[in-house]
């Protein structure tokens, strides 16, 4: 219990000499001065009832005619005693919280070393990043010209099991373009620093542009595609080359983790008409758990191993497209269940809500 520890501190600070050091503890000297007035009042006041006049000399009689005078008299070194032991009570505390303080501003001082060194790491793994997959794409447009070569017969007829061989490296070497242009498109996000030139965009003309650059995947891959623009022309507010790029990299997302056989929807939300809209895209595929809808956005994170293994990528996309909205100050809401898929609304203002210009 509290109260005990309190006493126990109390008796032990009373056992000390320093408490009734008045040179060390000037605790103990206010004590007394505090305590003065007791006694002097009482014998003020002692002498009438006993029926002597106020003079030292009678001090003697009063006290055999009043002998509870002496306890007063007391009071002045008990006051002191207290204030004493309260004293090195205070000055013990303060020196703690000073101790606790200091304890505190060391462990500061190194979280904020550490805190400049995980910065300066973070920023030398970007350079690096940066710096590999633009060297990466030298070597790479030498291979896809190869192997376009190779597929348009132009280096001699291909055996099927040769045809079947090149058809894998050309599939692996799209997925590795588009993690390298993905590693790209966040590099340029982190040294633009999040600035963003908004201006107004017809958000019809988006959906039609995304629908003819994603049907032939979809229908590829056997999944129903349908965009359900809005009749009327709306105008949104936005870079409108990054908000495609927010939904290239969702639409991706939606068709990779879909199933042959599934669909995927890509249409307007007007429950918050007419200051903003929605924009979603859902599927019906494989869903997100929820212990990991906190960490989608986060860099280089995209399940658990074995989906990485399945699905590939970097783990960029929606690290990408988080790093957009925020630049926009736009919000995106993800909702998903394992196995019964994932709707995700990006919400954007219309144009005529607020004025075009460039944004931090």
């Amino acid at each position: 219990m509290k109260w005990r520890k309190t006493i126990g501190e109390f008796i032990r600070n009373g056992l000390r000499r320093g408490s009734y050091d008045p040179r060390r503890n000037p605790f103990l000297v206010f004590g007394f001065f505090w305590g003065l007035p007791i006694p002097i009042y009482t014998l003020y006041f002692g002498f009438p009832l006993a029926g002597l006049p106020r003079e030292a000399a009678l001090l003697p009689q009063l006290f055999a005619a009043q002998p509870w005078q002496i306890y007063f008299l007391l009071h002045p070194v008990l006051f002191a005693g207290i204030f004493g032991i309260l004293g090195v009570f205070y000055v013990t505390k303060e020196e703690q919280v000073a101790e606790l303080l200091q304890q505190m501003r060391d462990k500061v001082r190194e979280l904020n070393l550490a805190n400049r060194d995980l910065k300066q790491l973070d920023r030398m793994k970007d350079e690096f990043l940066s710096n590999i997959t633009h060297e990466l794409r030298t070597p790479l447009v030498t291979i896809q010209g190869y192997s376009e070569m190779l597929g348009s017969g132009r280096l001699g007829q291909l055996t099927d099991k040769q045809r079947k061989a090149l058809d894998v490296m050309q599939r692996n070497q799209q997925r590795l373009v588009a993690m390298i242009e993905q590693l790209l498109a966040y590099g340029r996000l982190e040294e633009h620093g999040g600035q963003v030139f908004e201006s107004a965009f017809s958000v019809r003309k988006l959906m039609r542009h995304l629908r003819q650059n994603f049907l032939p995947a979809m229908e590829k891959k056997g999944i129903r595609f349908e965009v359900i623009a809005p009749a009327e022309d709306l105008q949104v507010l936005g870079q409108e080359d990054l908000i495609e790029q927010v939904f290239v990299n969702l639409l991706g997302n939606a068709r990779k983790f879909t199933d042959p056989g599934g669909q995927v929807l890509f249409y307007v939300d007007k429950s918050e008409y007419p200051e903003r809209v929605a924009l979603v895209v859902k599927d019906n595929g494989c869903g997100i758990p929820e212990d990991e809808l906190p960490f989608i956005f986060e860099r280089f994170r995209q399940g658990d191993g074995s989906i990485s293994r399945q699905h590939g990528g970097a783990g960029l996309g929606l690290a990408i497209v988080k790093r957009i909205l925020d630049a926009h100050r736009a919000p995106i809401k993800v909702e998903s269940r394992p196995g019964e898929g994932t709707r995700i609304a990006v919400t954007l203002p219309l144009a005529a809500e607020r004025r075009a210009g460039p944004r931090r």
